[in-house]
């Protein structure tokens, strides 16, 4: 996680830093190259700063319950569309805690009057763990009967 990464990041700056002095000091000594302690330093700060924006955007993305990298919300909503007896996918949400823990909401409509509801979830389930890593998945189901709801005007 975030915070895992952030205190590795710490602890690998200050030994890099540290063995930065000691190369640099034998350098200087060696051969007279004072420039070499600006430049190592300067080089280590370029590595983590960029190691920082990863975290920082990893950071970012998870407050603004972002898709995370690597899915590809059409394609989820197409995969869950590809369920028999599904019919529409509204209100599909997905996004990733900060424990890299993918989670998922969706409404699903079913085609039939008289759906499979838990033959529905299981396959739903199914495809969102194996293909893309969701874990944690929130499917409310509607039948066909159910038309359009007034509540849910916000459903895209």
């Amino acid at each position: 996680n975030s915070n895992m990464k952030s205190a590795w990041l710490h602890s690998l700056q200050d030994s890099l830093f540290s063995l930065a002095v000691i190369v640099g000091a034998l350098l200087i000594m060696a051969f007279g190259w004072t420039l070499v302690d600006p430049i190592l330093s300067l080089i280590i700060c370029l590595v983590i700063a960029r190691e920082i924006f990863k975290i920082v955007r990893q950071a970012v993305n998870s407050l603004m319950d972002a898709v995370p990298p690597g899915i590809d919300f059409q394609r989820v909503r197409n995969d869950l569309l590809a369920i028999p007896a599904v019919a529409e996918v509204n209100d599909l949400h997905i996004w990733e805690t900060g424990a890299d823990q993918r989670l998922l909401s969706a409404h699903l409509v079913s085609g039939e009057y008289s759906p499979d509801h838990e033959g529905i979830i299981r396959a739903a389930q199914e495809t969102l763990l194996h293909q893309y890593g969701i874990n944690h998945a929130t499917l409310q189901i509607l039948p066909a009967s159910a038309g359009a709801l007034a509540h849910c005007n916000h459903c895209n």
